[in-house]
């Protein structure tokens, strides 16, 4: 399957084009299982990207609200 993602290595996640952020398995992919949307993200998580990964998801949310 694939699948068109913005991976965020500061927080070991990925974000697809619907606004579900998925937890990312060792091997680099993402569990489905445990999929939440943005919106729903705690501030934990938020604190815990880097500068470079906001700005990619900024844009990412952006560019997909088109």
């Amino acid at each position: 399957m694939s699948m068109n993602v913005l991976i965020l290595r500061s927080v070991n996640y990925c974000i697809d084009c619907d606004g579900i952020t998925y937890p990312l398995h060792i091997n680099g992919t993402p569990d489905m299982q445990k999929g939440v949307h943005y919106n729903d993200v705690g501030k934990e998580w938020l604190d815990k990207l880097s500068d470079d990964d906001a700005a990619e998801l900024k844009d990412w949310l952006h560019n997909k609200n088109k």
